[in-house]
């Protein structure tokens, strides 16, 4: 589930692709989901919407003001049964431990560059082509 579209949505979406693989491949009804997914080499939308789902929530814990961050790090108390991003995100995190085992680094200040800042004294405009005599082709061309 993704937390910003409903169900009845994300099921509306899941058939248009179905119907969509099936005229990609010219497959007829009963052939399974599965074969046209691995067939056209396309993602199941909901592979796509956990994918999302967890690289948002990385983006999230590298932002250290961000509010969402002590959400989806488990510090907060869930007061709405209900399901939302920081339940989908416990889920999965539970669902695929070994992939979220690599360390994401916050972003620090040398990662951002400045598009004012004037770097044209760092430009070096080559005349001339490696490995090519020039000297004996301007004999040639006269």
């Amino acid at each position: 589930m993704v937390y910003n579209c409903n169900k009845t949505n994300q099921q509306s979406l899941d058939k248009i692709q179905k119907q969509a693989l099936r005229i990609i491949t010219g497959a007829m009804k009963s052939t399974p989901i599965t074969f046209m997914e691995q067939t056209t080499a396309m993602q199941p939308l909901q592979q796509r919407r956990q994918a999302k789902v967890l690289l948002q929530t990385e983006k999230y814990k590298c932002l250290p003001d961000h509010p969402m961050k002590e959400k989806v790090e488990g510090r907060t108390k869930n007061r709405i049964k209900r399901s939302s991003f920081t339940h989908e995100v416990k889920k999965l995190q539970k669902d695929y431990p070994a992939v979220l085992t690599i360390p994401t680094l916050p972003l620090s200040k040398q990662d951002f560059t400045n598009p004012c800042e004037n770097t044209t004294s760092e430009i070096q405009i080559n005349t001339t082509i490696p490995q090519f005599d020039q000297g004996k082709e301007l004999d040639a061309l006269h």
